[in-house]
């Protein structure tokens, strides 16, 4: 990508350039999270941002929202890598960029995506969920799931169906618990079943899924 932006200049071909900044900075964010290394994820930020000067709000507001996912995904797995309030407060920028993102990205223009960001979004509040123990971020991790479920259903995209029904099971669950709701817990059983059920063939699926519906029984 970087050997491609000496020829794709911002200067020439700026969407070019911009598209290659954007995917630079998913590369970059993928070696933090696989090296766990802190200078790839502020590379990558970098990158991002300077997609941001080409790919605009005005100008291409769904590539504009499509890197403000990105951003989002960024933060999530840096956040998943901290500790304490450091943590939190990377974890609310991958929130931030998330609702950016669905501001330009919508159901109604792009169902799909929209759909993948409000997963996201869902994965973000169970991370808050699990370091605050704070019933109104298992809630939001609730209603992020069930509204990727407006659009994932298990004719036309099962997998992404399952995934969501795993999230949302355990956001009802957890939220339940505090709530100290029997009902909730319950129909968090009942997502994580319709998971497990979806992956039940896949090697070692049945004893994770297992452990998962013990935790919550």
């Amino acid at each position: 990508y970087q050997a491609a932006a000496r020829q794709w200049t911002k200067e020439k071909t700026p969407y070019n350039w911009a598209a290659l900044q954007n995917n630079l900075g998913n590369a970059l964010g993928d070696l933090g999270k696989i090296g766990k290394d802190p200078k790839s994820y502020a590379a990558a930020v970098d990158a991002f941002e300077a997609a941001l000067t080409v790919s605009t709000e005005v100008q291409v507001p769904l590539q504009w929202a499509a890197i403000q996912n990105n951003i989002g995904v960024m933060y999530f797995d840096l956040g998943r890598t901290q500790k304490g309030d450091a943590a939190l407060e990377t974890l609310q920028k991958s929130d931030d960029a998330y609702k950016l993102c669905l501001t330009a990205r919508t159901q109604d223009n792009d169902p799909r995506d929209w759909a993948l960001t409000q997963y996201n979004l869902g994965l973000v509040f169970t991370e808050l969920g699990t370091r605050s123990k704070s019933a109104d971020d298992w809630n939001s991790a609730t209603l992020a799931f069930n509204a990727a479920l407006e659009v994932y259903t298990q004719d036309d995209a099962a997998a992404d169906w399952a995934d969501s029904q795993e999230g949302l099971g355990w956001a009802l669950a957890n939220y339940g618990a505090l709530q100290k709701d029997r009902d909730l817990i319950g129909q968090g059983r009942e997502a994580m079943q319709n998971a497990a059920d979806y992956y039940q063939d896949q090697e070692g699926a049945a004893d994770y899924y297992q452990g998962k519906l013990d935790q919550i029984d």
